[in-house]
């Protein structure tokens, strides 16, 4: 990897410039990594210095594909997980040749383990930087702020005192943890001693929750909070370890369970079928993301979305629904930006969680696995939402540690019963949070405080421009938080375009500023 010589003290932008630009990229998963990909691609810019930042120290991994476990594969088929849109058989073609003889064939209708896709964004990253213009470190360290200048240049300051002087910013932080319940049963103080406890897992992907998992002691009872995607690598973990004598039961407030990819037919192809849109919905959908201004005027509900779609995959029957869910999603972000904010707000409250478990599916074999984990009653699952949670004691481990579970209030939906159980372990499973209104980060809180970004109207995500700029000239986003203002920005097809405009953006930027 080349070693760049940056300025990394605490120096005023007015007494010191790099040779060459210095763009840092903070966050080193899908994001970070494909902003950084595409940088070392462009050709029509001076050279640049990019710096990828993550405080994990394992870049091209994230908390997507930074598990080992094979259970986790990925819930997109192999054929469609290219980082390159233009180039959509790369991630296939990455599989193919760097198999071992004991792998069996792959086609783009598989799903592969997570971790062979972050083996696939390293090995992209080392190939884009072998020939090209720009030189790329990779700097480990937690930025904790950010100092804008006169010039347009930033000083970002990490945890540990040092800093780094960027010419551009990008954002590209990734998934933050799950949002802790509320437990209504309980006072401000009782709520966190309850989410102290060591037996309740905030963060199910973190290497703390993997060994808590993996040390459940035999016939152990666990509740899972959430019934999608995040409950299923958790049950798949488990399923496949030795522990197929623990309990699992998992619980949400409407108890909707992923649905599963089609299994592919032999010869099948990936096609969107254009002509499966619905009118309703092609009405309000525009050849490109209108401004929020102008969406409005179109005047969508959410309601006459939904009766669009449902009409259409009416009429689309006995074919499979999922071909009218693939249809619309390149025009995904049109129809959101079409509904005004109240409506907005009232496809979130009622709509999302059934939109998701359709839109964002499960894999064909642990989506089977799960269903013959409930049949077997390994699993249970139910509509239901955490009201309490109090550590009780259980008595003295062999070391002479005292032992605790945790007992757990859960009120059934449309029931007035409490019911309570004790657990081993309580995992939040409530995927990702993708909201400014919960989020906690020192970083976030000080670029909003600053007004170097600023909040959409209704708090839930960033304020940006077309090429995905925030309040600051030099200041880009890439990441799940765009979710607020386009709805589909967690999924690489979506991502991928996302960090191809920063991109250009940042190289369009420099090549004005050098004319």
């Amino acid at each position: 990897m080349t070693e760049i010589n940056l300025k990394t003290a605490p120096i005023s932008a007015s007494t010191a410039t790099s040779v060459r630009p210095v763009i840092a990229i903070v966050g080193a998963g899908f994001s970070g990594v494909a902003v950084a990909a595409r940088l070392l691609c462009q050709r029509e810019t001076s050279a640049l210095d990019i710096v990828l930042i993550n405080a994990s120290g394992k870049r091209a991994r994230g908390v997507a594909y930074g598990t080992e476990s094979r259970s986790h594969v990925l819930n997109v088929p192999a054929g469609r997980m290219s980082l390159w849109a233009e180039k959509p058989d790369d991630f296939l073609r990455f599989l193919q040749i760097s198999a071992s003889t004991n792998d069996a064939p792959v086609s783009g209708h598989d799903f592969v383990p997570r971790s062979r896709y972050g083996d696939y964004l390293e090995h992209t990253l080392a190939v884009a930087q072998q020939h090209s213009p720009h030189t790329l470190q990779h700097r480990v360290g937690k930025v904790v702020d950010v100092v804008a200048h006169e010039n347009q240049s930033f000083t970002l300051v990490f945890a540990d005192g040092s800093t780094l002087l960027a010419d551009k910013l990008v954002l590209a932080l990734g998934n933050f943890q799950p949002q802790n319940p509320r437990l209504r049963l309980l006072s401000e103080a009782e709520e966190a001693a309850a989410f102290a406890h060591a037996a309740y897992l905030r963060d199910p992907w973190s290497a703390a929750s993997n060994k808590a998992l993996q040390a459940l002691p035999k016939n152990a009872r666990v509740l899972l909070l959430g019934t999608g995607l995040s409950m299923l690598d958790v049950v798949m973990l488990l399923e496949t370890s030795a522990h197929k004598s623990v309990k699992i039961d998992a619980i949400s407030r409407r108890g909707l369970l992923p649905q599963a990819h089609r299994v592919a037919l032999p010869g099948a192809h990936f096609t969107l079928h254009e002509e499966l849109i619905p009118p309703a919905l092609r009405a309000y959908a525009v050849a490109s993301i209108p401004a929020r201004t102008a969406a409005i005027k179109v005047n969508a509900t959410a309601l006459g979305l939904l009766r669009a779609l449902r009409a259409s995959i009416a009429a689309h029957a006995p074919n499979d629904w999922r071909d009218i869910i693939a249809a619309i999603r390149p025009i995904t972000p049109a129809l959101w930006c079409a509904l005004p904010e109240a409506e907005q707000q009232r496809f979130i409250q009622h709509l999302a969680p059934y939109w998701d478990t359709h839109r964002h599916r499960a894999a064909p074999v642990p989506a089977q696995a799960l269903k013959e984990a409930i049949a077997s009653g390994r699993v249970s699952t139910k509509a239901a939402r955490i009201i309490a949670l109090k550590g009780v004691g259980i008595g003295i481990g062999v070391r002479g540690e005292a032992l605790s579970r945790l007992l757990v209030s859960t009120q059934p939906r449309g029931s007035a019963l409490i019911q309570t159980q004790t657990y081993d372990l309580v995992v939040n499973c409530t995927g990702p949070q993708n909201s400014l209104l919960h989020l906690n980060d020192t970083l976030i809180d000080s670029l909003l405080k600053q007004g170097l970004a600023q909040k959409l109207d209704n708090g839930t995500g960033f304020k940006v421009t077309q090429d995905l700029r925030l309040a600051a000239a030099g200041l880009y986003y890439v990441g799940p938080l765009l979710r607020a203002n386009l709805w589909e920005a967690t999924a690489v097809p979506e991502l991928r375009e996302h960090a191809r405009t920063v991109a250009e953006a940042i190289a369009r930027a420099n090549s004005q500023a050098n004319v």
